[in-house]
C-alpha cells in the first residue's frame, strides 16, 4: 500500500460523518463484542444463498443435464462427420 491510497480517508477525518463505510459503534456493543473491533457494517443486508445440500442437488442435476447435451451433440457431430463409435 501507499499513504497515497490513504487520501480519502484524511479528507474524511477532518469532518467524519456517518455514512455507509462510517457508522457509530457503542461503547456497550463494543464491551457485548468482548471488545472484538471487527463489527459488520450494518448497512450491508446480509444474503441468504440457501442450504447448501439444496445448492449440491440442483448442480448435480445441473451437471445432469450438461452431460446429455453433450453427448447428444458429440452424437449429431459424428454421425454429421459420418463416423460411428
Amino acid at each position: 500500500m501507499r499513504i497515497e491510497e490513504f487520501e480519502p480517508e484524511k479528507r474524511w477525518w477532518k469532518k467524519r460523518k456517518e455514512s455507509e463505510y462510517a457508522w457509530k459503534v457503542s461503547v456497550k456493543d463494543v464491551i457485548a463484542n468482548n471488545y472484538n473491533l471487527d463489527i459488520k457494517n450494518p448497512h450491508i443486508v446480509d444474503e441468504n444463498h440457501g442450504d447448501p445440500k439444496d445448492i449440491l442437488k440442483e448442480y448435480h442435476e445441473i451437471e445432469k443435464k450438461i452431460e446429455k447435451v453433450r453427448n447428444t451433440l458429440k452424437k449429431e457431430l459424428m454421425d454429421a462427420l459420418g463416423e460411428t463409435k
